[in-house]
């Protein structure tokens, strides 16, 4: 078996379970906090396709800031963004009481 199949096999799982687990945590607090920890796992999980897709061969390319490429630089920054907001969410809430 290649060992990058059962790199994508597990990135993918991993990805898969964080994203259901992130959803039904959620739904289940309908708080701001939560939403954007939801939207960053989404995000990072999003960015995992797009990176497997391009082992694949199947993305057509999207554009380039000089030398980076744009859609994985943007994947990339915005799990990162959200969880920063998820963050700064949590620590406005609480001193807010």
């Amino acid at each position: 078996m290649d060992v990058n199949f059962v790199v994508i096999a597990v990135r993918l799982g991993a990805g898969a379970l964080a994203a259901v687990f992130a959803i039904a945590a959620w739904a289940r607090t309908r708080d701001a906090p939560w939403l954007f920890v939801t939207l960053g796992i989404l995000a990072s999980f999003t960015e995992i396709i797009w990176n497997i897709l391009q082992l694949l061969g199947i993305t057509v390319p999207f554009g380039h800031l000089s030398v980076v490429p744009f859609m994985q630089t943007v994947l990339y920054v915005l799990s990162s963004c959200f969880f920063i907001s998820a963050c700064i969410a949590l620590l406005l809430k609480k001193t807010r009481v």
